[in-house]
């Protein structure tokens, strides 16, 4: 039903879409813990500004004390490894390939300083607005005595990769690193002593309370304490043999360290000399930092984010992310939708995915929600459990539950009364009451089903294993079977838009499989295209756009019914497990680990032909990048032919602004920056003409 409830409002709301300013472009995650799935780092200007940073260029930022995050547009998809407030607006981050990224206005927006200049950089420091300092692979040390406007290396007379630097004072510092390297220094950073290690360990991390105590942690469980600057280090009994990733203080007794493990989390009252984890354990996860904020509070991430207000005794999940599996996703309106997904887990948003309320929490995973209208929809998963929920998601029901019917793996739902679950051993269970009964209509061993679209209360459609497609035209009393392929053939999902038209995702041995029916699946057409990923979920919008998800965070659009497709930058690699588009710009997909996608403008612009189907555009256009932007960003396109190409700027009146290019380009691909220094605040449109064709992109300017 949620291709059909959709449509009905298409016309509507259509218009007020088109006019929406503010919305971002393309996809954009909505869930933090699932955009670079680890953070590395974080730091806090006071109690309540901070910056987490991780990978694959990720940065967060809260100014609740941790409570609430918000994704940061970073110019750079290298991972971040550390990030360090100078002042209350200056913010220090770096990263692989020698990266070091600056921020001026409290970790809003973002730039680059320098990237493939040096090694991996892999920590920074600050003791004051002027004085910092980084550290390597390969011993790169980089001093700063100008808030980071200018870097001074240092030899540091090691090749050992240096993991971890703690600025004690104005002279003092201390850097630890691979094969037990542990250096200090007594000049502000020109000169470097070595210390000797009573272990040959790789160290991630070194704190000190004051000149004379600190403490080293590092792999294998090592924990090293000293009382007198280093001279001596001495070993603390090994407590497990987990990576112990991060320490730091909370005075001159209470230290903290967090590591991998289970959520590995220990505490010291003796300034490091003996350790113990909290009385209980709360979070089965990895940490690989861990921030102190004041005397008593701190933030430990990793692959979730934790708060303790206790001196680290207890702990708080914060909002960082949802941590779950995703795979299913309906929406009854641009805003309000419901996704669903491992443990249980029912989530619900009513501001268009911005938050999401957990709605229902343990049991089984459920693999599939449908609605009929704003308030009637139902959810399904593993041990054939059934919820259902007649306020829009916000209560959930449980109406069914059979063990010997191991699962059910997806749902249509027509209305408030009629539903269809499909799922193992071809099995169909239906309802005509809003689920106070449930009827077994179809069971066969041989086969299982994992998609199902019914056009109206009569018509619908079942695929699953062995290519088997089912057809009912009498609401399921009887279903006609066929099947397209082979054994090795497997059907994942099914979409139809109307009585004729439909579309079946799924794949053989041999190939990703796209089939097209136009006579309500008296025969169906193999689309053939480049797609080497499995597709997983496939949906109707209207009777021209169509969209598909699949393994490895894969998004293709067709713009013609299906017969041709064309990829979108998701920047996934796990894999999508469903897809709902209210109407044909607002959309959201999920999948695993805990991936929320959202798209205002129907995903945005395409990646490039891929040649899928012989896409016939010979102009295809990229969203600028960064967009928002501050002064300056990159355009890019592909053209099919030589030919001249005007690219112009305007601004929202239509006046133009600035000619970028108005010449003859040879085929292929290409790119040019557009530097907007000169411009107000605000947005602006991009215009790209070759021959008769034009496209215009949406540009955001921000500073």
């Amino acid at each position: 039903m949620k291709n059909h409830f959709k449509l009905i409002s298409f016309i509507i709301l259509q218009f007020i879409i088109i006019c929406g300013m503010n919305a971002q472009n393309g996809w954009y995650f909505q869930n933090p813990k699932s955009e670079g799935k680890v953070l590395r780092s974080c730091s806090f200007a006071d109690d309540k500004q901070g910056v987490a940073v991780g990978m694959n260029g990720t940065i967060i930022k809260t100014n609740s004390g941790g409570v609430d995050w918000k994704k940061i547009a970073c110019p750079t998809n290298e991972d971040l490894f550390g990030v360090s407030f100078i002042d209350l607006h200056k913010v220090i981050a770096v990263g692989s390939k020698g990266t070091i990224l600056k921020s001026n206005d409290g970790g809003d927006n973002w730039f680059v300083y320098s990237e493939k200049t040096y090694p991996d950089l892999l920590a920074v420091d600050f003791l004051n607005s002027s004085f910092g300092i980084l550290v390597g692979k390969r011993g790169k040390i980089l001093t700063t005595i100008d808030s980071g406007a200018n870097w001074i290396s240092q030899s540091s007379e090691t090749v050992s990769s240096l993991n971890a630097v703690c600025i004690i004072d104005e002279n003092i510092i201390s850097a630890v690193g691979n094969d037990g390297i542990i250096l200090r220094s007594s000049d502000a950073g020109k000169t470097w002593s070595s210390q000797t290690s009573p272990i040959n360990q790789q160290f991630c991390s070194v704190s000190f309370i004051n000149a004379n105590i600190g403490v080293i942690v590092g792999f294998n469980g090592c924990i090293l304490n000293t009382s007198d600057g280093g001279n001596t280090w001495n070993i603390t009994p090994q407590l497990n043999n987990n990576e112990i990733q991060c320490v730091r203080f909370f005075d001159k007794n209470k230290f903290i360290a967090v590591g991998t493990g289970g959520g590995l989390i220990l505490l010291s009252s003796d300034s490091g000399q003996t350790w113990e984890p909290p009385e209980m354990t709360y979070y089965s996860s990895t940490f690989y930092d861990v921030c102190v904020l004041n005397d008593s509070t701190a933030i430990a991430l990793g692959y979730g984010i934790l708060k303790t207000s206790d001196k680290g005794n207890t702990w708080q999940e914060q909002s960082g992310g949802i941590d779950t599996q995703f795979y299913g996703v309906c929406f009854t309106d641009k805003n309000t939708g419901t996704a669903v997904g491992s443990l249980g887990g029912i989530y619900r948003t009513i501001d268009a995915g911005e938050t999401w309320v957990q709605q229902h929490h343990g049991g089984p995973t459920l693999l599939s929600v449908d609605f009929a209208d704003a308030n009637n929809g139902f959810a399904t998963g593993y041990e054939a459990q059934i919820f259902k929920t007649s306020d829009g998601g916000q209560h959930w029901v449980k109406q069914f539950q059979n063990g010997f019917y191991l699962w059910f793996h997806a749902l249509s739902v027509t209305d408030a009364n009629h539903a269809t679950a499909v799922g193992q051993g071809g099995r169909i269970l239906r309802t005509t009451d809003g689920g106070e009964n449930w009827n077994l209509q179809n069971e066969n061993t041989e086969f299982n089903l994992y998609g199902v679209d019914f056009i109206d209360n009569n018509i619908g459609f079942a695929v699953g294993t062995s290519g088997k497609i089912l057809h009912t035209t009498n609401a399921g009393n009887h279903w006609e079977s066929r099947t397209i392929g082979d054994s090795f053939t497997d059907f994942y999902s099914v979409s139809f838009i109307d009585l004729n038209n439909g579309l079946v995702v799924g794949n053989d041995m041999d190939s990703i499989l796209i089939l097209k029916t136009t006579d309500g699946g008296i025969n169906w057409k193999k689309i053939h295209n480049n797609i080497t990923e499995s597709l997983y979920d496939v949906q109707f919008v209207s009777s021209t756009i169509a969209y598909t998800v699949g393994n490895r965070g894969i998004i293709y659009k067709s713009n013609d019914g299906g017969l041709n497709w064309v990829k979108q930058d998701s920047a996934r690699t796990s894999g999508l497990h469903s897809v709902s588009f209210f109407d044909e710009f607002n959309g959201t997909a999920v999948g695993e680990d805990g991936v929320i996608l959202h798209t205002t403008d129907g995903g945005g612009s395409y990646l490039g032909i891929d040649d899928l189907n012989l896409v016939s555009s010979d102009l295809i256009v990229s969203q600028n990048y960064p967009n928002p932007f501050n002064d300056i960003t990159t355009v890019s396109w592909q053209q099919s032919q030589s030919a001249t190409v005007i690219l112009r700027v305007t601004d929202l009146t239509g006046r133009e602004v600035k000619t970028l290019l108005n010449c003859y380009q040879e085929s292929g691909k290409h790119t040019i920056s557009f530097d907007a220094s000169g411009l107000q605040v605000g947005t602006y449109f991009l215009t790209i003409q070759m021959n008769k064709q034009s496209v215009t992109k949406k540009l955001i300017l921000s500073r």
